[in-house]
């Protein structure tokens, strides 16, 4: 496992997660901390070194624009296991409704059936090869996906498989619960990594910044609190203006360092190109994974611009060398979104909806912008929403097709439909 500075004791859990699973016991294993403490390096780490053991790793991550889409956690999960190999026949069968086509004749999915068959899906994959699933970003998982994950961890005992879970602290309280419950399963050990400390924070200070003095390093902590990601944003921001990491240049922290990340970001935005600025946001908006030329169009950045805005948001380091804008951390992400207020925000949601549709994308690609938009009586909209009301019904996720059909029932929809039409349009939840 590559070196992370001072978690030791976070690594000794990875290895012991790890040899159970590979000795066909399951185990689960939850990194809580707050946003940059490091959990997506020691997640990293983990599938690294079960790769390197042969196990099978699948991994996803939750999303703040996908945790009202059902099971959207556990088809990015489990789906490229079912692409490779198919569903399974047997009890995995029951998995079809999340991970197959939807049923012909869109029978409302008994949602215990569902997890039955998904564990099962898992228990087959485990069979056949030690496993490790890998949930990064677990407080932004779906209510259903996250209900899999405690229905899989009552029953790992006995299967080859080993489950890594990273979250914050205290997310909304349907996540907050459910990770409670995950918490609390006897195969279950949580670990809270802690703030960097001097000698790991004077590792990173010296990486960057050449040979240090005390007084320096206590005030990079001071500004820090010893947060891994606000510690590297900062002595890149020192690096680039020229300072050193002695004692003379203590005071120059200040000058250089906004208030936490968000003021880094919006002056690291300012400095940008216009067109990579509104690149930036544009990216925000449509989440991770966002195709670049489609960001262009949400916010009129031209095709010419476009390679030139991408390099500029890489050398910013604010987005990863992948082809799709993926911020390098949520953090960024979050600070970019909040140059925009709420009613910009909302506005670019609702644009971002359209362009989508216009471009020929349906489903739930379009749930999150829907759900984030002001309702301004648009058809269209009530229908986008019925029928992800009906697939999440289908798929055994009645709370979700609530939260659909409300917001469906806020369009409102025009004449003659009255607000009745939704709720009977899937028989209500």
């Amino acid at each position: 496992m590559r070196t992370l500075l001072e978690r030791e004791r976070e690594i000794a859990c990875v290895h012991r997660l790890l040899a159970a699973a590979v000795s066909g016991s399951g185990g689960l294993l939850l990194v809580e901390g707050d946003a940059g403490i490091g959990k997506t390096g020691l997640v990293r780490a983990a599938a690294t070194s079960a790769e390197g053991l042969g196990m099978l790793v699948l991994r996803a991550r939750g999303a703040e624009l996908e945790r009202d889409l059902a099971f959207g956690m556990v088809r990015e999960l489990l789906g490229p296991a079912v692409r490779a190999d198919g569903v399974r026949d047997g009890a995995a069968a029951l998995a079809a409704p999340v991970l197959g086509r939807e049923p012909a004749d869109a029978r409302r999915a008994e949602l215990f059936s569902v997890l039955h068959g998904l564990y099962w899906l898992v228990a087959d994959l485990a069979a056949d090869r030690p496993l490790l699933l890998v949930v990064d970003d677990g407080h932004w998982c779906d209510e259903p996906s996250l209900r899999f994950l405690a229905y899989l961890a009552r029953r790992l005992d006995g299967v080859a498989a080993g489950l890594l879970v990273a979250t914050r602290p205290a997310p909304l309280p349907p996540q907050r619960a459910l990770l409670d419950l995950l918490a609390s399963e006897p195969v279950a050990t949580t670990v809270r990594p802690r703030p960097l400390g001097v000698d790991g924070l004077r590792t990173l200070v010296e990486a960057a910044l050449g040979p240090s003095d005390a007084a320096f390093v206590a005030a990079c902590l001071s500004a820090t609190g010893g947060n891994p990601f606000l510690v590297t944003e900062l002595l890149a921001e020192l690096a680039a203006a020229g300072v050193t990491a002695r004692g003379k240049d203590v005071d120059r922290i200040a000058a250089v360092v906004p208030r936490g990340v968000q003021r880094a970001v919006h002056a690291r935005l300012a400095s940008l190109p216009t067109a990579a600025a509104e690149l930036a946001r544009a990216a925000a908006v449509l989440g991770d994974g966002a195709e670049a030329r489609r960001a262009a169009r949400l916010v009129g950045v031209g095709e010419g611009e476009v390679g030139g805005a991408v390099d500029a948001l890489v050398a910013a380091r604010l987005v990863g060398p992948e082809l799709a804008l993926t911020f390098v951390h949520p953090l960024l992400r979050a600070a970019v979104a909040s140059t925009l207020g709420p009613a910009a925000l909302a506005a670019a949601h609702r644009r971002a909806a359209v362009l989508l549709a216009e471009e020929g994308e349906g489903g739930d690609l379009l749930v999150p912008h829907l759900l984030g938009a002001v309702a301004t009586g648009d058809g269209w909209v009530v229908d986008v929403l019925r029928d992800a009301a009906r697939r999440a019904t289908a798929r055994g996720a009645p709370d979700a097709a609530v939260r659909y059909l409300e917001r469906a029932m806020a369009e409102p929809p025009p004449p003659p439909c009255a607000t009745g039409c939704c709720w009977s349009s899937v028989g209500r939840p």
